[in-house]
């Protein structure tokens, strides 16, 4: 038997089938057809799908039944039995045939989310890729974007409720409570609590790492050269922000020292925190931030 088809709606629209993501139409109505379909899990009428997404003067039906065609493409080649049915009246896409992302957090309460372990914690935030369907709003279409929204603010709830578990359970381990406080900041850039657990796990996460840097070079934690001593008074004082351009892409940056202003743009791999210890790196950053604001 073959493995059920993934879709993955916690992010961008995706569908996968044996390791492979299938490429999807190019109308975003029928991605967000497909995506509708497979959450509603149950018969949908042809009229209300007209009027959830084509609820236009000319022919909604005949812009439906294309629709259809090309997700009987996705869904029914290659299967053993076809999971997506159609008759005059109706449609229905049977969801327990596929993979569902969402279906694996959809149970998460605040009161239920203390009784999983940590390990299925970390899974379940792997899960979420970004926003539920980024990337696929219709502002033509109210009725699909009112329920798309709604969803969306769902499921945001529940992935700081699993962020803040992590974050929770493992800030005796700052380096890996740390991405989960990054994502969890993402999500409200304004939460002043959020960004002072996350420069706490921040300046943890560094102890932690050059206490390991001194242990592997033979040397007690009190007893570093100076070089690791001048780096670490700028690397205090770094801030990461945050900031989205203008066709909604997050970019981080990082501001350290004082002084006037030094830009410096990113290389083809970077890391705005651990390039404080990288041997190439650092002298030239820990040099920049003196007498200068480095960003």
């Amino acid at each position: 038997m073959k493995a059920p088809l993934q879709i993955k709606v916690l992010g961008e629209l995706a569908v996968v089938r044996d390791a492979q993501e299938i490429v999807l139409p190019a109308s975003k109505k029928t991605r967000a057809l497909l995506a509708y379909l497979a959450l509603a899990n149950r018969r949908q009428r042809r009229d209300y799908l007209c009027q959830l997404l084509w609820n236009v003067p000319d022919d909604p039906r005949a812009s439906l039944r294309w629709s259809l065609t090309k997700l009987r493409r996705v869904f029914n080649e290659d299967a053993d039995e076809p999971c997506l049915r159609t008759d005059g009246s109706s449609v229905f896409l049977d969801a327990n045939k596929l993979d569902v992302d969402l279906l694996r957090v959809a149970h998460i309460t605040s009161k239920n989310v203390r009784s999983l372990t940590t390990s299925d914690l970390e899974i379940l935030a792997a899960l979420f890729r970004g926003r539920f369907l980024e990337g696929l709003e219709l502002p033509r279409c109210p009725v699909f974007e009112a329920w798309r929204t709604f969803q969306a603010d769902a499921l945001d709830r529940t992935r700081s409720l699993i962020l803040q578990m992590l974050i929770e359970r493992l800030r005796g381990e700052p380096e890996r409570a740390l991405p989960y406080a990054q994502a969890l900041q993402s999500m409200d850039l304004s939460d002043e609590q959020v960004a002072f657990e996350l420069r706490s796990l921040d300046t943890s996460a560094r102890k932690s790492a050059m206490r390991s840097a001194s242990a592997s070079l033979g040397r007690p934690s009190g007893g570093l050269p100076d070089a690791y001593v001048t780096l670490n008074e700028h690397q205090r004082s770094q801030q990461i922000r945050y900031c989205r351009s203008p066709d909604g892409v997050q970019i981080a940056y990082a501001i350290s020292g004082k002084g006037p202003p030094i830009l410096r743009a990113a290389h083809w791999m970077s890391h705005l925190q651990y390039e404080w210890e990288s041997p190439v790196w650092r002298h030239w950053i820990d040099s920049l931030s003196k007498g200068n604001t480095l960003i």
